[in-house]
């Protein structure tokens, strides 16, 4: 099935199109990758932590840490205050105005970018606070990563309906690939091009501030987690944070050349950007931070193995 030709409908703009449906559309696909998503990220949970890691020749898997719930109260407020903590940021720190790249309806947005001043407040915050006075400890992270997770969840779903919802309004530049027959489809690969409040672009800040910059804050959770348990931190540790902190600080460094990728220029912004943006970044690329946690002395003979 197709999607039609570019027109005006009920005061939103659409993008030209001839496109087919992407990721096996426009029902199952999408279903199944909502589905599966969440479930890897625990899934990478419950095959390796403090009590092992999955082991194929004997098949055995851990399961879920002990004593870790799937959710808790403060989990919730940890990453809905995470979020309001980073747009407060973004919109209150000053910033380059810079504009993007000519949309579709022969507009150019304006977008402000300021995430390296971000990364900085916020390391600032995060080392004061943990490492230095104390009264946050970041190596709480690790201790409530199961029912962090879920909040995240939690919070992309919430995020990703609004985004749904408010496309339907007025004036909307709606992308090509998500505004189809199907509303499944449409929610998953989304339908606003790009969805503001105000002057606050929405897919913008979710691509590079909380997501990236909470990886690196995880990072220090496990580093701080590692020293309280061994009262030092490892070389594999030191070396996979300051590894990640350089990949992130690259990506913020150059937050300009973002307003010309395709997930700015191109995609909606729905589930599927959602999910990878708040979840899957800041969860599944601290990985290695988390496993060294758990087992710090790594052989080279057992990475070459």
């Amino acid at each position: 099935m197709h999607v039609a030709d570019s027109w005006i409908q009920q005061g939103s703009f659409v993008m030209g199109s001839d496109q087919e449906y992407e990721f096996m559309g426009p029902i199952l696909g999408p279903i199944g990758i909502m589905v599966a998503l969440p479930l890897v990220c625990y899934g990478l949970v419950y095959a390796c932590n403090a009590q092992g890691c999955l082991e194929i020749r004997n098949m055995s898997i851990p399961g879920f840490p002990a004593q870790s719930p799937l959710i808790s109260r403060e989990a919730f407020f940890a990453i809905f205050g995470w979020m309001a903590f980073q747009t407060i940021l973004h919109l209150a720190l000053p910033g380059q105005l810079v504009k993007g790249v000519t949309l579709p309806n022969k507009e150019k947005l304006t977008y402000k970018l300021n995430a390296q001043t971000n990364l900085g407040v916020t390391l600032l915050a995060a080392t004061t606070f943990s490492f230095y006075t104390k009264q946050l400890p970041l190596s709480w992270i690790y201790d409530q990563f199961l029912p962090l997770l879920t909040a995240a969840c939690v919070l992309t779903v919430l995020l990703t309906v609004y985004l749904y919802l408010s496309s339907f309004a007025q004036s909307k530049v709606l992308s090509s690939g998500g505004n189809t027959e199907s509303n499944i489809y449409n929610f998953f690969i989304g339908r606003e091009l790009n969805p503001r409040i105000g002057t606050f672009d929405v897919k913008h800040f979710c691509e590079l501030y909380p997501g990236l910059i909470g990886w690196l804050i995880i990072d220090l959770g496990m580093l701080q987690k590692q020293y309280e348990q061994l009262h030092y931190v490892s070389m594999s540790m030191l070396l996979v944070c300051v590894f990640q902190f350089i990949y992130v600080l690259d990506a913020l460094w150059f937050e300009k050349a973002i307003l010309s990728t395709m997930d700015i220029v191109h995609d909606g912004f729905g589930f599927m950007l959602a999910f990878g943006d708040l979840v899957w970044v800041p969860f599944t690329y601290s990985l290695q931070a988390r496993y060294l946690v758990d087992h710090p002395q790594v052989s080279l003979r057992h990475i070459y193995a």
